[in-house]
This record gives structure tokens, C-alpha cells and sequence, in this order.
């Protein structure tokens, strides 16, 4: 199962529990999958698209959930902002009476990023660790350790190669692309 997946069953795991979901997300890290959420039942909020619109979108849904007059049975909305912790952010946040009338993410410590990739393959948790030691790595690097379960994950990916003869071949005698892609992220050292 791909990162992405796993994530994605973790936010549809918390709506059967709750009617609506706030995704905090500064990095921009989970957008597509909150995006990818939205179904006849589901409907999706963009908060990056227009706060104001948004909120205004996102209190009708609230309304239509309440009265049940759509078969929309949950809301989901994207915000790509720090969660508040304090009070006084929290007051100023459009969306929290979402997060207070439902839930939020991330909750707690097991759901920063690092922590589920954990979650999603505790087998190799030791090598994920040495991913987040050079730098955030990207979706497709965590793919790659762990559906080839490699030592070199960031290089797969930079040079888009399969095999450790491969990895060889494009490292010492790289394309134009593949050059690019080194000289671009230096995480791979």
C-alpha cells in the first residue's frame, strides 16, 4: 500500500466516527488526497482556494448534513495552515467550529508526517528514520522504500531506476534528466 492510501484510510477511518474533518496542513503535503476524499457522500471544502468562499461553502454542507436534505453524510475541509493551539488562534480560525463540531488532523504526535510512515510499514521504521534525517522526502521516495523495500530509495527516484545495476549505470553516467534531479536535491548524499 502506497503512502498516500494508507493516509487517505486514516482520514475515511475518522469520519465513521465523526460528520466532519479539518486537515491542517502548512506543507501542502496532503491536498490531493483530501481532494481525492470527495464522493456522494463525502463533499470537500479547498480552504486554499478562498478562506471566505470557503467558509461560506463549507457552513452550507454543515447545514445540509444537519437537516439531511443531500445524502452527503460528511465534510471535509483543507486548510493549508498551521492547526491553531492556542485560544486566541483558535478564535480567529474560520474553520474551527468544523474541527470542534467534528475532528482535526493532526490530532496528536501520530500524525505528523514521520509518524505515519511509520504507521503505514513498521517494519522499516529504521530506514524511513535515515529518510527524515536527510530532509522531508517526498511521497514517491517513501513509495519506493516501501513497495521495493531498497536501501536507496531517494536515488530511485531521482535517477528512475529499478535495480541497484541501474542506480550504478545512472549515477556514474547520468542523463540530462536524471543530472537535473541530482544537482537539484542534494538529500541524496
Amino acid at each position: 500500500m502506497i503512502i498516500q492510501e494508507f493516509i487517505r484510510d486514516r482520514f475515511r477511518k475518522r469520519l465513521e466516527k465523526q460528520i466532519s474533518l479539518v486537515v491542517y496542513d502548512p506543507d501542502t503535503r496532503y491536498r490531493e488526497i483530501v481532494l481525492s476524499l470527495k464522493s456522494a457522500d463525502c463533499a470537500v471544502t479547498d480552504g486554499s482556494e478562498s478562506t471566505i468562499l470557503g467558509r461560506e461553502k463549507s457552513l452550507e454542507t454543515w447545514r445540509d448534513l444537519a437537516a439531511q436534505s443531500k445524502k452527503q453524510k460528511h465534510l471535509v475541509v483543507y486548510v493549508p495552515l498551521r492547526k491553531p493551539s492556542k485560544d486566541e488562534e483558535k478564535q480567529q480560525d474560520p474553520y474551527q467550529i468544523f474541527a470542534i463540531g467534528g475532528g482535526e488532523f493532526p490530532r496528536d504526535d501520530g500524525d505528523e508526517y514521520q509518524a505515519l510512515c511509520h504507521k503505514a510499514a513498521p517494519e522499516l521504521a529504521g530506514q524511513i528514520d535515515e529518510l527524515f534525517k536527510a530532509g522531508i522526502p517526498d511521497f514517491a521516495t517513501v513509495n519506493t522504500l516501501i513497495e521495493s523495500r531498497t536501501h536507496w530509495p531517494k536515488l530511485q527516484t531521482l535517477l528512475n531506476a529499478e535495480s541497484a545495476a541501474e542506480i550504478l549505470t545512472s549515477f556514474l553516467s547520468p542523463n540530462r534528466e536524471q543530472k537535473s534531479s541530482l544537482e537539484k536535491d542534494d538529500t541524496w548524499l
